[in-house]
């Protein structure tokens, strides 16, 4: 700890590599991962962050680099104000944009004060664009990662008005209240009637009945959901 912070920064994998020989030895769903993330904490006299962001953050002040480019968020009809490469990038593309952590830190864009729908399928994406739609899109792909939360908070910063629509099932709900406390986001197809609509609308091909015996749970991919996302 006495090293800290590392100058030059390093990543978190080749820092494993290089102390243990095995680049995944302090992988963040790990333990040894969260010992160090624990100890850097205590270090700097901060308390131990939980939210993936902010755990990058701290490890970031220390000089350590947790995986900015694999996860990726998707962005489609995005309205920017800025002249970065990221805006640029956004307002040129009439295709979904895929995002990484290091462009929404490094040259993150200035997101125009607009009603931006994050939903948790990349499939949404994929029926707006082939439907033509022209309304703000933005995809987390499910769980929420560091890149998700950093998205967030910078759509928040610019005063963007969130939207969060989820898979109507546990986990979907589950995202969407975490969504909604922390951003202040509005949550919508996620209600009892958006539900009992699909449900009275079940898709064509029917599932065998031990399947159906679980629970019912209500996915964006149903008409009824998409079409109250993509109004």
């Amino acid at each position: 700890m006495k090293q800290l912070p590392l100058k030059p920064s390093k990543p978190l994998a080749k820092l494993a590599h290089d102390t243990v020989g095995n680049p995944h030895y302090f992988d963040l769903d790990r333990l040894a991962g969260r010992r160090l993330v624990a100890a850097i904490a205590e270090h700097t006299g901060q308390p131990i962050p939980t939210r993936p962001d902010l755990v990058r953050a701290l490890l970031a002040e220390s000089g350590i680099v947790a995986d900015r480019l694999s996860a990726t968020v998707l962005l489609f009809n995005v309205h920017t104000t800025g002249d970065g490469p990221i805006d640029r990038r956004l307002r040129d593309s009439h295709t979904p944009v895929a995002l990484t952590l290091l462009d929404l830190l490094d040259q993150p864009p200035t997101l125009d004060a607009q009603v931006l729908t994050v939903v948790e399928n990349p499939s949404v994406l994929e029926v707006a664009y082939l439907t033509g739609s022209t309304q703000p899109l933005a995809c987390t792909s499910g769980q929420l990662r560091a890149v998700d939360h950093t998205l967030f908070r910078l759509a928040v910063h610019h005063g963007v008005h969130l939207r969060y629509a989820g898979d109507i099932d546990h986990a979907g709900q589950h995202i969407a209240a975490i969504v909604a406390d922390t951003y202040g986001a509005e949550l919508i197809a996620m209600d009892a009637a958006t539900a009992l609509q699909a449900q009275q609308h079940p898709p064509a091909v029917m599932l065998a009945p031990a399947v159906l015996a679980a629970p019912l749970a209500t996915y964006q991919e149903h008409d009824v959901v998409l079409h109250r996302i993509l109004r």
